[in-house]
């Protein structure tokens, strides 16, 4: 498990006990991306378990209910293809539980796999498993497509 997720992880279960007491709907969007095409980004080794075990605490600890937990990973995806963590899907699932939230609700996104930046620039990207990094309409801009989204279209009370 990386660092990072773990730290999550572990913030995550300190905020359990409040989340579980919380009104409102609890929802999760929970990306793990192991495999990239290997002309662009190396595979990586711990991505789908880090959300896998991110979804088991938020479900065991934390009072979401596993039908309102998305798990996008490619084994997700293999059982069924709207979960596979392409561009297409990332974007459609964000948008769609980003609109059904409402103001008791709680959201919690979280994406492990690679990301990047471009030299001399500073916006950030998360690669989806069919990123191209030679076209930057695969990725998926951090501050633009999903801070932005969360704050204009999420009308949860929380948002992580």
């Amino acid at each position: 498990m990386t660092r990072l997720m773990l730290s999550s992880i572990l913030c995550l279960s300190l905020c359990a006990s409040s989340w579980a007491q919380s009104k409102g709907t609890k929802y999760a969007l929970l990306i793990g991306v192991n495999k990239y095409d290997p002309t662009q980004l190396h595979n990586l080794s711990f991505a789908e378990n880090d959300v896998k075990a991110l979804a088991e605490v938020l479900v065991k600890k934390s009072g979401f209910s596993p039908k309102n937990v998305y798990v996008m990973t490619t084994a997700s995806g293999a059982r069924n293809l709207r979960l596979a963590p392409t561009t297409k899907n990332i974007r459609r699932m964000l948008a769609g539980l980003s609109r059904i939230c409402d103001k008791e609700d709680t959201f919690a996104f979280a994406f492990s796999g690679h990301g990047a930046q471009f030299a001399k620039e500073r916006e950030s990207y998360l690669c989806p498993m069919d990123a191209d990094l030679t076209n930057r309409k695969t990725l998926i801009h951090l501050k633009d497509e999903i801070y932005r989204r969360l704050e204009r279209d999420c009308k949860a009370a929380t948002k992580l």
